[in-house]
């Protein structure tokens, strides 16, 4: 183990001058001792330096010249003083960037002591998603930081907090507050944007964007397919109510107050033949025949308002043709019940073969009889309390005796004699009796 001076020189000055006595004794120890030529740096690094220049913060030896930064400064071990000499860091002059982006925050990053601005997200301060007004629908994409909302129009109309797509139609009040008046110009109101705007209406039509758009009882309205640039709701269009004013065959229109339109009301009875084929309008107190059928009649009456309807058939008295004159049958004057001249009683002739035991008469004979009306009847009678019969006959007045010769199967002849009526008359007869039931008293009450 060598030997060397009780107190070793350093580089540290301070420490020579307060351990020169010491080091002046020339007193020596044993241990180990930096080389001839180099000096030790301090006693806490056992470092020996050819020359004692700087110290470093971190108490290391410093060459002449060398550079570090150190606290945010730029130092060097300067050549002339060999001391150090620092300055602070230069940083590079940066613009804030700006974070308008929402969700986005200034953050300061500090990097080689200088600090620098950036543009950070924090999605926590990212807004929530907004609730879009009818007629418009959320729309979400991806933004820089947060997602991006926006409400997007659907491409509808809204009336009465409803929407509706185009083509539908709107509906409208069924009845007036007052009567009608001509039509003013088309409105529109946007309320979102707060601006009003009045377009003329063409042809007829009005226009409105709006959602305080009332449409009248006497207008037809639906959702167009055009958009208004302000509100972005589809445009209403409306077109005055066209009322049907024909009616069928038996109505008549009529208005009704406060509405727009009137209806068709019955005026008169309309009657369909059974066959389901033809119609026909009877008008209120009047009758209706068929052509077909004269013996039944249509009768149109109001009752209780209503129209009704009424069928009555005739009823025909009897009638025996043989009871006519000849060539007079025909019909009454409501052409429904057959009538003729009714044959009085008087004398018919007919000419007919006679026959008698297998012996005939050569030529027709001229046969004559009675036939015709006579006045017959039966009614009641307040004198006899009973019903009263008269009953007469068509029957001969006067006759002859007549012969005819007849020829006989043999060949032989026969005289026959038979009666002519040469006159009729109506003569009483006996009536059958008939059965009439006896009056009833009345009870007293």
């Amino acid at each position: 183990m060598p030997c060397g001076p009780s107190v070793e020189p350093t580089c540290n000055n301070g420490y020579n001058t307060a351990y020169q006595t010491v080091a002046s004794s020339n007193n020596t120890k044993e241990g180990c001792f930096c080389p001839h030529g180099t000096t030790l740096f301090n006693t806490v690094h056992d470092i020996c330096v050819d020359t004692c220049a700087c110290v470093g913060p971190d108490g290391k030896p410093k060459q002449l010249g060398e550079t570090w930064t150190s606290d945010c400064q730029t130092c060097v071990c300067d050549k002339d003083s060999m001391s150090v000499q620092c300055e602070p860091v230069q940083c590079q002059s940066v613009q804030s960037p700006n974070c308008s982006e929402p969700g986005q925050q200034l953050v300061n990053n500090t990097v080689n002591c200088c600090t620098t601005q950036s543009c950070e997200c924090n999605v926590n301060l990212c807004p929530p998603p907004p609730t879009c007004l009818l007629g418009f629908q959320l729309s979400i994409t991806n933004g820089t930081c947060c997602l991006s909302y926006n409400c997007v129009p659907k491409g509808v109309c809204v009336y009465n907090m409803t929407e509706y797509k185009p083509g539908t139609k709107i509906p409208t009040p069924d009845t007036l507050s007052e009567p009608p008046l001509e039509a003013p110009e088309a409105q529109s109101i946007v309320e979102q944007a707060s601006v009003t705007t009045t377009t003329p209406s063409g042809a007829g039509e009005i226009s409105t964007t709006s959602e305080s758009f009332t449409p009248g009882p006497c207008q037809e309205c639906y959702c167009g397919p055009e958009m208004d640039p302000v509100t972005k709701l589809n445009i209403v269009i409306c077109k005055p109510v066209v009322c049907n004013e024909n009616c069928s065959a038996g109505y008549e229109y009529q208005t009704e107050p406060g509405k727009c339109c009137g209806t068709c009301v019955q005026m008169d009875c309309i009657f369909t033949t059974p066959d389901n084929v033809t119609v026909h309008v009877i008008e209120v107190n009047s009758s209706y025949i068929p052509p077909n059928d004269k013996c039944v009649q249509y009768t149109c009456e109001k009752l209780n308002g209503q129209l009704v309807t009424k069928e009555t058939k005739a009823t025909c008295p009897p009638f025996n043709p043989l009871d006519c004159e000849p060539g007079t049958e025909t019909t009454d004057a409501s052409g429904c019940c057959p009538t003729c001249n009714i044959s009085l009683c008087k004398t018919q002739k007919e000419q007919r073969i006679l026959e008698l035991n297998n012996c005939k008469s050569a030529q027709p004979v001229n046969i004559t009889y009675c036939a015709g009306h006579c006045d017959s009847f039966s009614m009641y009678s307040m004198e006899a309390n009973t019903m009263v019969h008269n009953c007469e006959c068509c029957q001969e007045a006067t006759t002859s005796v007549e012969q005819v010769e007849l020829t006989c199967a043999d060949g032989s002849k026969l005289q026959h004699s038979y009666t002519m009526v040469q006159s009729c008359q109506c003569s009483k007869t006996e009536c059958v009796e008939g059965t009439t039931p006896k009056p009833q008293r009345r009870r007293r009450r």
